[in-house]
């Protein structure tokens, strides 16, 4: 997605849901965050001090029905990523409101895995439910993406911004630089053109001066 088309879908997300769902789909297109991570993201893998995520544990769909927790996908996806101030401030709110509804609910709210992200009396947020909220938003919005775009978004416009591949790996949990490149490889191309007009210009520049 370009920068229009975030707008909007994050707009038409607030539109018909609730701030955590919100939030879930905004720090997806700002982390690069799988959706299994997200929501098995807990409040101790949180540093608001540093400003960092730590990536532990992701929840599944069991098969039996239900949801799962389970370890990340690969030995890479263990990880920690830095937070931009608006993600630490989305996230700020959630926790907030969950306090609020921890008071209003009483014992009627539980949140015994300590999720970041939960229904309003703190169960888990299944992966079908954001499925079924993802679609409801896409079909609003006729942005035609997956949830797992927000990932390559997110990818494609650090590298688009000149973010060196082995810091986008490091942040996408990839287990190796080979499937970064291979992954965004559709992206390279005008990366390099962009590299090579800059070194002309550099050593036009230092011709210049001589």
């Amino acid at each position: 997605m370009n920068a229009q088309e975030i707008k909007k879908l994050l707009n038409t997300t607030k539109e018909i849901y609730d701030y955590t769902t919100y939030g879930l789909i905004y720090i997806a297109i700002f982390t690069g965050m799988r959706r299994g991570e997200l929501l098995g993201l807990r409040w101790s893998d949180i540093d608001f001090k540093n400003k960092t995520a730590s990536i532990q544990q992701t929840l599944q769909k069991a098969l039996e029905g239900g949801y799962r927790f389970d370890t990340p996908k690969t030995k890479g996806s263990i990880r920690m990523i830095s937070l931009p101030d608006s993600v630490v401030n989305i996230l700020k709110k959630i926790k907030k409101e969950q306090a609020q509804n921890r008071l209003l609910l009483g014992e009627s709210y539980k949140n015994e895995y300590n999720l970041v992200f939960t229904n309003t009396d703190g169960s888990p947020i299944t992966p079908d439910a954001i499925r079924h909220r993802f679609n409801r938003v896409k079909e609003k919005s006729s942005i035609d993406v997956r949830f797992h775009d927000l990932r390559h978004t997110h990818a494609t416009l650090m590298l688009e911004a000149g973010i060196h591949p082995k810091i986008v790996q490091e942040r996408l949990g990839h287990s190796s630089i080979t499937i970064t490149m291979d992954t965004y490889s559709h992206v390279l191309p005008s990366l390099q053109k962009e590299a090579v007009e800059k070194l002309e210009k550099m050593l036009q520049s230092s011709s210049n001066s001589i």
